[in-house]
């Protein structure tokens, strides 16, 4: 069941996304790497090289700069903002707490 909390996890950060327009390089990069994890989780049994390989996606998700380490929303109304980063921030915090075993 943890691959079903992680791909609905998945699946709400790339609605998010969506949401606020999230597009420029970084985005896109991390969008790749998300639609990647969901490919990957969604394909034959899960075994100790697919572990591996989700392991992998999440690594690169979380770089020292860029990918989702950097990631946020800039919005004018600074309460809008801190509640949109929240609620990021909680998405991103799931992603980097996951553990498959």
């Amino acid at each position: 069941m943890k691959y079903l909390e992680l791909k609905n996890t998945v699946e709400k950060l790339l609605e998010f996304m969506e949401k606020y327009d999230l597009d420029d390089y970084n985005e896109r990069l991390v969008k790749r790497n998300l639609n990647e994890l969901i490919y990957v989780i969604d394909t034959d049994e899960i075994d100790l090289k697919k572990e591996k390989e989700i392991n992998d996606i999440l690594y690169s998700l979380f770089p020292p700069r860029g990918g989702l380490t950097e990631m946020y929303v800039a919005d004018d109304d600074r309460e809008k903002m801190n509640k949109i980063n929240d609620e990021l921030g909680e998405l991103k915090k799931k992603l980097a707490n996951y553990e498959l075993i």
